[in-house]
């Protein structure tokens, strides 16, 4: 890649700037003084999206590793990713609530007898998951698994009850839909340096609605996490969890923005954590990297496009969603 490529991408600071300009990356904007927090060499990686004209739906698995329905919604998300329209979803395993929790924990479910001691001990709930559930989900009184589709059917209290059996369904009728948005990136990646730059491209397809608000949204996670996972008849070791919500970049609700149709906008993030390590060998049991940490070679960026409508149906509703191996 050409140094002032790479160069656009390092010269953001490591909390998230807001830039905006034309739909180039070629035409970098260099913010001063901020080099010495950031590599100053070439990325060990550069990956950028290839698809911009096709509607893509986010798809929300919400989970627990003591849900014994749990890994039936992980299957049908996962035979989603592998159907027809696979490459039109964008899916994440979100961990909310009790069945999440740690085993041993205070108010937290037991150990299973004859389990190892570490065994249900990964943590893999977040700040923004935990938001989306207060405020969308309601796994409190509704349980696990839950899903959202695109943030769409919120019923009068916001409460969101998609059985998985019925998530291809409604995937299947979004993704017929005209493009509302469209949403490219390109992607910088230090692997010993524990960190990544993105920089995002939004073009909204159709004039913003009055009285609407528009919010861009992004997030870290990582595919093919081996760890104990029960399903209601025994208690695997080395289940694969497909996609897990590691990290918000931009906060649980993001970034709001001033949108024009057909008027592209790019905003620059960088992201890191201690917690970063690599391993580009293939899935084995046991996992080169432990699922308390999160393996770089199988992390992605996953960027979602929504509107607030001041609390009416569908509010918090996306409008486009796209995904980013780093």
């Amino acid at each position: 890649m050409k140094a002032k490529h790479w160069l656009m991408l390092v010269s953001v600071s490591l909390v998230a700037a807001v830039i905006s300009s034309c739909d180039k990356i070629t035409n970098p904007i260099i913010a001063k003084n901020v080099y010495s927090a950031l590599p100053n060499t070439p990325p060990d990686h550069v990956t950028q999206t290839t698809d911009s004209t096709s509607t893509k739906v986010l798809l929300e698995d919400y989970m627990g590793h003591f849900c014994t329905n749990c890994p039936a919604a992980v299957s049908a998300a996962e035979a989603i990713l592998n159907g027809p329209h696979g490459n039109q979803v964008v899916s994440m395993e979100v961990n909310v609530g009790f069945d999440a929790d740690t085993a041993g924990g205070p108010s937290a479910p037991l150990l299973p007898p004859g389990l190892p001691d570490t065994a249900f001990k990964v943590d893999y709930r977040t700040t923004a998951g935990t938001d989306w559930d207060n405020t969308l989900v309601n796994s409190t009184n509704l349980g696990v698994p839950q899903g959202m589709v695109d943030r769409l059917h919120v019923d009068a209290n916001y409460d969101q009850d998609i059985q998985y059996s019925n998530w291809g369904t409604i995937v299947d009728s979004i993704i017929a839909t005209p493009q509302l948005a469209s949403i490219t990136m390109v992607d910088s990646c230090w692997l010993k340096q524990q960190i990544f730059g993105t920089a995002v491209t939004i073009n909204l397809k159709t004039a913003p609605k009055s009285g609407y608000s528009y919010y861009l949204e992004m997030v870290v996670v990582e595919d093919s996490v081996e760890d104990w996972q029960t399903n209601g008849t025994s208690d695997v070791q080395y289940f694969i969890h497909r996609f897990v919500l590691r990290s918000a970049i931009n906060g649980s609700w993001g970034d709001q923005l001033t949108l024009s149709q057909n008027t592209p906008i790019t905003k620059y993030y960088t992201f890191t954590s201690t917690k970063f390590r690599f391993n580009s060998a293939t899935i084995a049991n046991p996992p080169q990297v432990p699922a308390r940490l999160w393996n770089m070679a199988h992390c992605y960026v996953i960027a979602f496009l929504y509107q607030r409508n001041n609390g009416q149906t569908n509010d918090y509703s996306v409008l486009q969603a796209q995904i980013l191996h780093i």
